[in-house]
């Protein structure tokens, strides 16, 4: 497995799931940065089960406003960069939302599929969290 794809519909018109998505305050986190232009920052601060801090950080290589936000990723730590990309497509007035977070192959070959499926698992969660907070409105 190289690469993670997820899909979610959201009850919303894409113009409000793209405004959400690009307030990462409003799903993700209260210190997570997504400056949605190209070159734009982006950091996410975490903690491990341990409780020790870490980053992951990147850069917004593209954003498209109600169409497309795609962003390069890499933990502090990590010698490879992966990339995310945000889908936003209408369908009336609700949207599909997909993200594909691809380029793994830069990742040490022992334990990649781990931390694939850790990612897959993270997405999942803060994928949920954007659908409800575009939804409640």
């Amino acid at each position: 497995m190289n690469g993670l794809s997820l899909e979610r519909s959201v009850a919303v018109p894409v113009s409000r799931l793209w405004a959400v998505l690009v307030e990462p305050s409003l799903w993700w986190g209260p210190d997570v940065v997504i400056e949605a232009r190209p070159g734009g920052l982006f950091r996410e601060p975490w903690r491990d089960a341990t409780g020790a801090a870490h980053a992951t950080r990147g850069r917004v290589i593209l954003a498209d406003p109600a169409r497309r936000l795609v962003l390069d990723w890499a933990d502090e730590d990590w010698t490879f960069v992966t990339e995310v990309c945000f889908d936003l497509t209408a369908a009336g007035e609700t949207s599909r939302l997909g993200l594909t977070h691809s380029g793994w192959e830069g990742a040490p070959e022992h334990g990649r599929a781990a931390l694939i499926a850790a990612h897959e698992r993270g997405w999942s969660f803060h994928l949920d969290n954007l659908k409800a907070a575009a939804e409640r409105g």
